[in-house]
């Protein structure tokens, strides 16, 4: 779900072109979420949520085709998404983790603009 967020996020950005061989890049993007957590963050009197929060974080690398790395300001990038399915604007966890998704590939983006 990230890899497909990101690619269309890069995409609609147009600075960078994508391939999909690995021989013809300049740049590749190396990543993976190494932590995911989900928490209940408002109950009610009856110990059921009513409001929950994921977290992610993603760690991020950038490698010129030659291998060498490139410096990035953050190599960990952390996201959260509030959702309920009770109160407010209602949505799922599979809802608000697409949300969530498109928000971290819009950072990743960000990142990786910066950094070349």
């Amino acid at each position: 779900m990230l890899t497909q967020a990101l690619k269309s996020e890069i995409d609609r950005r147009g600075r960078f072109i994508q391939t999909r061989n690995k021989n013809e890049a300049a740049y590749r993007i190396y990543g993976g979420i190494n932590h995911y957590q989900k928490t209940g963050n408002l109950l009610d009197s009856g110990n059921q949520e009513l409001s929950s929060e994921i977290t992610v974080i993603v760690k991020l690398e950038i490698q010129e085709s030659g291998g060498d790395k490139i410096l990035l300001e953050r190599d960990e990038i952390l996201s959260r998404a509030y959702y309920s399915d009770q109160l407010g604007f209602k949505e799922s966890e599979e809802q608000a983790q697409a949300r969530l998704m498109n928000n971290l590939a819009i950072r990743i983006s960000q990142e990786s603009e910066n950094a070349w």
